[in-house]
């Protein structure tokens, strides 16, 4: 008796040194999601750490995949955490796996919490995606520290792709390079054209809104990027969070200024247009420039080839139309001397 007694508290002290050692990967929602892809994810070979991994799960924890049966019925298999570590080790020794997290959603009451997490598979660290779906994570927080009660996951196939309002985070094209699907020109089509894969703008006043599926064309947090070209004396801009109005320039969010050598302006490329404007810092005409927005909560930064050129933080109650609610993008057309081209424009949220 005192020897299975001995034992016992061996095995307790044992639960205890990992639990110590794994501490904090369960401090926070935020740490035990992310312990779970690291704990999984590894080159060919690699042996995981499978102690940090059972360390996430109650002991009655559940791990159900899901997929489609030859006569399209849905199916699911449930496995306990040995279960699932034994039918992961053969695959994960005969090829690298890496398993990494696109978006999150996550609810949480009282203790509970559930998180639908985003994920791309990959078989090297910084190969291509073979595989992506949605991972929902049932959380539980005892007082101490949080635990996975299960994973239910499914798949992405060509009949259920991902929403997108469980892709944030991924970038999105906004421009196919081809035509203007996903976009509207207000007071004339003929300022804008497509050249050589970009849209080029040359013409009486008009803007060119984005009004296509991603994100329903209305962005709240973003991060934007594309390249920009000016030609001499040509003034152009990108406003967001803005909304489409038929005409006139547009009265809704800010715009981020396009202006290498049109002197008449003194605002130059990348002023947040009579609010911080940048008066000195110029770029060359005739060469692609990297123009980077982000916006998050009331901060505003802009990019130009990687230099932060502006870093705004909006004040507080705000009533004016020019400022961050949430909108669209536009792109300027400001007059018959400009020509402006842009291509390779895209958007993620965040």
């Amino acid at each position: 008796m005192k020897k299975i007694i001995a034992i016992f508290g061996f095995l307790i002290i044992l639960s205890s040194s990992a639990s110590a050692q794994y501490e904090s990967d369960t401090r926070s929602i935020d740490s035990i999601i992310n312990t779970m892809y690291a704990s999984i994810s590894g080159d060919a070979g690699v042996e995981r750490d499978w102690d940090r991994f059972r360390n996430l799960f109650i002991p009655e924890a559940r791990l159900i995949p899901t997929g489609n049966n030859n006569n399209e019925s849905r199916r699911y298999v449930a496995w306990d955490v040995e279960k699932y570590i034994e039918r992961a080790t053969p695959m994960f020794k005969k090829d690298g796996f890496f398993e990494s997290e696109v978006s999150r959603e996550v609810d949480e009451f009282n203790g509970v919490a559930q998180v639908f997490t985003t994920y791309e598979s990959r078989r090297t660290k910084d190969g291509d995606v073979f595989a992506r779906g949605i991972n929902s994570v049932q959380l539980f927080n005892d007082g101490t520290r949080w635990w996975i009660v299960s994973i239910f996951w499914a798949s992405e196939n060509e009949e259920h792709p991902l929403p997108l309002a469980y892709q944030k985070g991924t970038w999105f094209s906004l421009f196919n390079g081809e035509n203007f699907d996903g976009w509207v020109a207000n007071e004339t089509d003929e300022t804008f054209s497509i050249e050589d894969g970009a849209i080029k703008v040359n013409g009486v006043r008009s803007h060119l809104f984005y009004n296509g599926p991603v994100a329903d064309h209305d962005f709240d947090d973003f991060e934007f990027k594309a390249k920009v070209m000016t030609k001499n004396n040509s003034n152009s801009g990108i406003f967001f969070h803005t909304k489409y109005q038929p005409e006139g320039w547009p009265r809704y969010g800010y715009e981020a200024q396009i202006n290498n050598s049109y002197d008449a302006d003194p605002r130059r490329t990348a002023s947040l247009y009579s609010f911080d404007d940048n008066t000195e810092i110029t770029f060359p005409d005739d060469e692609w420039m990297d123009y980077y927005i982000k916006v998050e909560g009331k901060h505003v930064i802009i990019k130009i080839n990687g230099i932060v050129v502006t870093d705004y933080t909006e004040p507080e109650g705000l009533t004016r139309t020019q400022r961050l609610t949430s909108g669209t993008f536009a792109l300027q057309g400001h007059d018959p001397g400009s020509t402006v081209y842009f291509k390779d424009i895209y958007v993620r949220e965040l």
